[in-house]
This record gives structure tokens, C-alpha cells and sequence, in this order.
């Protein structure tokens, strides 16, 4: 099955990458041609990431918009976690290429055999068909995705200041 479909046929991006990530053991250890075979959405974006030796991509990011504002990259991505690596020389030639990140059949090759690790919703949103009312406090989920923690009080900051050897007076430039 090709991916010729739009984004307009996934009314909430957000809970549609939520389902991929609980069926995400269909794909993990699979080509990822595998798993855009089967998306409903289209890919417009997408972000190569390396690790610390920068000849190999650990993880992509893809978006379903192409992002022109920062407040575009708050919108759902799909993170992709590789193993093995992928050849981040090659993925940082066709980010160049394609307009910084534009998603074409060429880079959509590229990626197709790269086997998946992972995969991690970014930016989850809330549902727009939820009904739950704004109040309540949405329900605990099982999905992977980052929470930061987060303090009740402000914490004192800590400020260290060395001291100057003995003999030597501060100077001012």
C-alpha cells in the first residue's frame, strides 16, 4: 500500500501517533518502510539526529507539517530511534538538498531501510474530540514521552565563588 494519503484524513495528528506508538511492536526491529506503508499521514518533515560520534544517526524526528515559525515545532512529531545507525553523512546531504528537511520520494528511500528502535510521540496535545471537561485532570497514560519534573518552590540558586590565592588582589579590566 503506497502512502498517498493526506493529512486532512487524520483529524487529530496527536492521538493518531498515539496509536502507532501502541501497536509501535508491529514495527520495531522492521524496516521502517514497514511503518510508512501503513501511516494514514503524510510526512513533510524530517530531522536527523547524531549521537557523539557525528558519522551516525541515532534518531530522526518527522513532522507532518512543514515547520515555518517556531510555534510549528509545538505540533506532534514522531521520533525514530534507529539500530543500527544510520549514515548521518547521507541524511545531513538530503536535509541540505530537500529545503532544509523537506520530506521527497528520494529521502523517503533513504530512510526506508533503516530499522527502527523506537518510536516516541513529541509533543503530545490534548485530543480536540475529547470531552473531558477542562477541570479535570487528563488521565494517566502509558505512552512514551518526556515529562520534566517539576518543583512546588523555586529553588535557591548556588553561587560559587572561588577564592583568590593568597597574595593576589582582583584586578579590573
Amino acid at each position: 500500500m503506497k502512502n498517498n494519503y493526506t493529512n486532512a484524513q487524520v483529524p487529530d495528528t496527536s492521538a493518531y501517533i498515539q496509536q502507532i506508538i501502541a501497536n509501535k511492536n508491529n514495527y520495531i526491529g522492521k524496516p521502517f518502510s514497514t511503518l510508512s506503508k501503513d501511516l494514514q499521514i503524510q510526512i513533510k518533515y524530517f530531522n536527523p539526529f547524531a549521537s557523539f560520534d557525528f558519522r551516525k544517526e541515532t534518531a530522526t524526528l518527522f513532522q507532518f507539517i512543514k515547520p515555518v515559525t517556531m510555534a510549528d515545532f509545538s505540533e506532534p512529531i514522531m521520533d525514530i530511534e534507529w539500530s543500527p545507525y544510520l549514515n548521518m553523512k547521507v541524511s545531513d546531504s538530503l536535509w541540505d538538498k530537500n529545503d532544509g528537511g523537506g520530506w521527497t520520494s528520494e529521502v523517503a528511500a533513504f530512510y526506508s531501510t533503516g530499522i527502527i528502535k523506537d518510536i516516541i510521540l513529541i509533543n503530545p496535545q490534548p485530543s480536540s474530540a475529547s470531552t473531558t471537561p477542562a477541570t479535570t485532570p487528563p488521565p494517566a497514560t502509558t505512552t512514551n514521552t518526556l515529562t520534566l519534573p517539576r518543583t512546588t518552590q523555586p529553588q535557591s540558586p548556588v553561587i560559587i565563588t572561588p577564592g583568590l590565592p593568597a597574595g593576589v588582589k582582583n584586578k579590573t579590566y
